[in-house]
């Protein structure tokens, strides 16, 4: 009677949300999402079923160690952010790492903390590309079709350029107000001049340019706008993942999975998502062409602070920015 009395008056206390080691819950969600799209339900609904994820331990550890990190430096450097109401707001952000050759996500961590959001930033959030969709306009204008538009050895005038739209005149600017002359088509992308780009867009039609990017293996809607070459659609970052794994992997398009295979309850191997799920979208010389444009930008352009900070190997990647800062992405690939 004692003990039943003092449990009666005991405060109730709650336990601390307890996740998977490194915030795997974002990446259970994104396979608990596609499990469906190649098993029947009555099979998901079985217990004791064993499934076997591509998710990487070491890889995602890494992933989280590096996001959080990443996001704490940039508040300590940049200062507390605020809402409209004045409150506090800590930054978001996700990365997500894929083996470009077989799809296979190695690594997803939706944001910075599950407990406070489950909105997976990776697979659902949409956020103009910036300059990182500019990879996809000089893969359209190096794609042979009816013969390139450019080649590597090509000059683009980096010069004003006003176009004629329904909301008026449209005029990009570089990002330092400055204008350059001819440059090259390595010098254009490796600093990442808005103008030479958005000329390019023009020679091309923008139309062109929409068919490059659902090629590559961009979902969403793009609108058939001018500024298209400058990246302002907005796309997930697991769109841009697919892209970038495509030039990596010498165009051909892999699908993004977050498993290999299932047993069954009784142990029994279910059908397996085949392996070999990449297909052809661009022409392998095409790839190479702008892969190796992406590892100027990491050798000598915008991408060149992940060299100083110690990144070593044969490796491409490129920024993007919105007007800003609002958004920024960095994307990465490993070209052995």
């Amino acid at each position: 009677a004692k003990q039943a009395k003092r449990a009666r008056n005991r405060p109730i206390s709650t336990a601390a949300i307890a996740l998977e080691s490194g915030q795997d819950r974002y990446f259970l969600d994104a396979l608990a999402k596609q499990l469906p799209e190649v098993y029947d339900a009555p099979l998901l609904a079985v217990e004791g079923l064993r499934i076997y994820s591509t998710l990487d331990p070491t890889i995602q550890r890494a992933a989280v160690r590096a996001l959080t990190e990443g996001l704490e430096g940039l508040e300590k450097r940049l200062g507390q952010k605020t809402n409209a109401a004045g409150e506090p707001q800590a930054l978001q952000g996700c990365l997500l790492a894929m083996r470009p050759q077989t799809g296979e996500i190695l690594a997803l961590v939706g944001g910075r903390d599950y407990s406070r959001s489950q909105f997976n930033r990776c697979t659902m959030a949409h956020r103009q590309a910036g300059s990182a969709f500019k990879p996809i306009v000089y893969a359209a204008a190096l794609s042979p079709g009816s013969g390139p538009l450019v080649t590597l050895a090509s000059r683009i005038e980096d010069e004003p350029i006003a176009v004629e739209t329904p909301d008026g005149l449209w005029e990009p600017r570089n990002y330092d107000d400055a204008f350059r002359g001819p440059v090259s088509v390595r010098e254009a992308l490796e600093r990442s001049l808005n103008v030479p780009a958005a000329r390019l867009g023009q020679l091309l039609g923008i139309g062109n340019v929409v068919q490059m990017a659902e090629r590559l293996g961009v979902s969403s809607k793009l609108p058939d706008v001018p500024s298209l070459a400058l990246g302002t659609a907005e796309v997930s970052p697991l769109e841009l993942a697919v892209v970038y794994s495509t030039l990596a992997n010498n165009g051909l398009r892999p699908t993004p999975r977050s498993f290999i295979g299932l047993l069954d309850d009784r142990g029994v191997g279910q059908e397996q998502w085949p392996l070999a799920g990449a297909r052809r979208v661009l022409d392998p010389g095409t790839a190479y062409l702008t892969t190796s444009l992406l590892e100027g930008v990491v050798d000598r352009g915008t991408g060149a602070g992940i060299r100083a900070r110690g990144l070593r190997g044969p490796i491409a990647g490129k920024t993007g920015t919105t007007d800003d800062e609002f958004d920024l992405w960095f994307c990465l690939l490993y070209t052995s």
